[in-house]
Parts: C-alpha cells; sequence; structure tokens
C-alpha cells in the first residue's frame, strides 16, 4: 500500500481508520481526496445560473484544445511566455509536459509528471518498481529472478 485517500468523513480523519492503517504501513500517506471536494464544490455551485454560465464556457474551451493538439501546443507555447505560468510550473516542467504531450497526448502522462515534479525530492527504490510492476500481470516478462 502506497496511500490512502478518503473523502474527508470524520471516521477516516484523525484518530479514524486512517491512523489505523498508517500504524501498520507506516508510508501509506493518508490524503484528502481533492475529486470529492471537486465535486461536492461544483454540485453547490451549480445551483446558479452565473457559475453554469461559466462552466459551460469553461466546457467548450475544453473540448477545443481535447480535440485538436496544434492548438493545445500552441496553448503551452503561449503560457510558457507568461511569466506567472513560467515562475508557477517552471521551464524543466513545461518542457516535459510538452516533450510528453507530442509523445503521448494523454492525461495520465500529464498527471504523471506533475506527481513526478511535485515529489522530486523522494527517492524512489528502481528494484521495488520492478518488482511491483512485475506483479501486476502473469504475461509480462520474467522480471523477477527466482532463486
Amino acid at each position: 500500500m502506497c496511500g490512502q485517500i478518503y473523502d474527508g468523513a470524520s471516521n477516516m480523519s484523525g484518530k479514524g481508520v486512517q491512523a489505523r492503517i498508517q500504524a501498520i504501513v507506516a508510508r501509506a500517506v493518508y490524503t484528502l481526496c481533492k475529486v470529492h471536494w471537486l465535486n461536492l464544490a461544483i454540485i453547490h455551485a451549480s445551483d446558479s445560473m452565473h457559475a453554469k454560465n461559466i462552466m459551460a464556457t469553461v466546457l467548450t474551451t475544453a473540448f477545443a484544445f481535447d480535440y485538436s493538439a496544434k492548438r493545445l501546443l500552441r496553448f503551452y507555447e503561449n503560457l510558457e511566455t507568461n511569466a506567472v505560468g513560467t515562475e508557477e510550473m517552471g521551464s524543466r516542467t513545461m518542457r516535459r509536459v510538452k516533450t510528453c504531450l507530442r509523445n503521448t497526448m494523454g492525461t495520465d502522462c500529464m498527471s504523471g509528471l506533475a506527481l513526478l515534479n511535485i515529489h522530486r525530492e523522494r527517492e524512489i527504490d528502481l528494484e521495488e518498481v520492478v518488482d511491483v510492476f512485475a506483479r501486476r500481470k502473469e504475461r509480462r516478462l520474467a522480471l523477477l529472478f527466482r532463486v
């Protein structure tokens, strides 16, 4: 187990379930589920007509960029020239995001790179990564050496 994510219920936080799990597995980091909080905020905001209009505009803009790699690359190039965007993300992160974008255009890759950048000071045990990867499916190559 590498982490725990809950919706913020009181029985999960503090001395609840997450504390008991963390006592057993010390490396299981407790994190609030931001998606749940976002969902609650969107449900609350959807009562307002102004919020509905803003969300419709955001959705239209997202669809325009989602289906066009050229427009999305142009957006990231403009973001890099913007001083605020460069300060927030850093030029190295932007280069990694753009390279990943050119190669796969997948959101999984971009979120993975963002996590790597956030946790860049964390030490990664490559042997452990290979072991986890090897155990995922039976069809993988034999990466584990059995004695």
